[in-house]
């Protein structure tokens, strides 16, 4: 119920503002001015000009899928600002189509918290920390993250090898009580996640040096140490 007070407060607000905005223009912007000049310039024929040309400088880079369909609209004749509202309307529209998908195909509708709590239970008492994937994971325990992002993990240990060597050492010593991811490092595509994406090169190795497999639950696989 309070999620549908909330999005009916959120699209009345949305609805407010535009009827407010719109008709005075108040919310161009240097933003609203790269993406106009990227789409007068589309019209005209140059999709993304030079960084030197006869029209003067470039060198914004915008992604084109908005600025192409302004572009396209004013070709038609459309005023350039209001082409731009029209544009910007409908994507949002189709935004909003999206999202309600995603209920309709039932995304939204997974018991997500219950889920997780499931799986951490899975896990034993909180004794000794939880290493996840999903960092969330060890609050349904009222525990804190050991790791707050395993990508963000990756990219530092790139650069900082001490750093990572916490992690590493962790594992070696089976200090988590238990491991829990979402991609199976015992294959070879989720040893390629793991190792592209998340935790970075030598994690599914070292870990599957010192955890067993124990268990999946809704598309968690828990590994704990090996005895």
């Amino acid at each position: 119920m309070l999620v549908l007070l909330a999005a009916a407060l959120v699209a009345a607000g949305t609805l407010w503002r535009l009827a407010v905005v719109l008709p005075r223009d108040s919310r161009l912007d240097l933003p609203s001015g790269v993406w106009l000049t990227l789409a007068t310039d589309f019209a005209d024929g140059s999709f993304y000009r030079p960084l030197v040309s006869d029209i003067g400088l470039g060198g914004a880079r915008y992604f084109p899928l908005h600025f192409v369909l302004h572009g396209a609209l004013i070709k038609t004749g459309l005023d350039p600002i209001r082409a731009g509202y029209v544009v910007t309307l409908a994507l949002a529209a189709v935004l909003s189509m999206v999202n309600a998908l995603f209920v309709l195909r039932g995304d939204d509708l997974r018991p997500a918290r219950a889920e997780l709590t499931e799986v951490a239970a899975l896990t034993g008492p909180p004794q000794r920390p939880l290493l996840a994937e999903i960092n969330i994971l060890p609050a349904m325990t009222g525990e804190r993250p050991y790791l707050m992002d395993c990508y963000s993990f990756r990219v530092i240990a790139l650069k900082r090898p001490d750093y990572a060597e916490h992690l590493w050492q962790a594992l070696r010593m089976r200090r988590f009580r238990a491991v829990v991811l979402r991609t199976d490092p015992r294959t070879e595509a989720g040893r390629a996640w793991l190792r592209e994406m998340n935790f970075g090169p030598g994690f599914a190795e070292r870990l599957l040096a010192d955890y067993r497999f124990l268990a999946e639950k809704h598309g968690c696989l828990i590994f704990v140490p090996q005895s």
